[in-house]
């Protein structure tokens, strides 16, 4: 299975940041996540919105979801999604990464992220 990383130079940009410790301090609670506004776009030379929902600092069990325009519309005519979590996360106040992928050709794409503060029935609802 290959798996669909970006293009080329935003994967280039985000390993210059790692290598160079350019990310910010992880919070200590969900209240203190605060995503710059460059973190809320696809980054573009024409950003489009990526933060697609933010349930709010003030909210206790916070969640912040991520997609673009194009990969919402590919997995709403998608006949198969796949989704899993991730338990290993950073920043470490959330639980799990969750993912929504939808098949394309011989692959498949992730489609939506999703930090989540836990693994509960209810999160997963919401």
């Amino acid at each position: 299975m290959r798996a669909n990383v970006g293009n080329l130079e935003s994967c280039k940009r985000d390993l210059r940041r790692q290598r160079r410790g350019d990310l910010p301090k992880d919070p200590a609670t969900l209240h203190d996540v605060v995503i710059p506004d460059d973190w809320k776009t696809t980054g573009e030379s024409n950003p489009r919105p990526f933060l697609i929902h933010d349930s709010g600092s003030d909210e206790r069990q916070r969640v912040l979801v991520y997609s673009a325009e194009e990969q919402l519309r590919h997995l709403g005519q998608a006949d198969t999604w796949y989704m899993d979590g991730n338990f290993a996360v950073s920043p470490n106040v959330f639980a799990q990464l969750y993912v929504i992928r939808a098949p394309l050709g011989e692959t498949t794409i992730s489609c939506v992220y999703a930090f989540l503060p836990g693994k509960s029935a209810h999160i997963y609802e919401d």
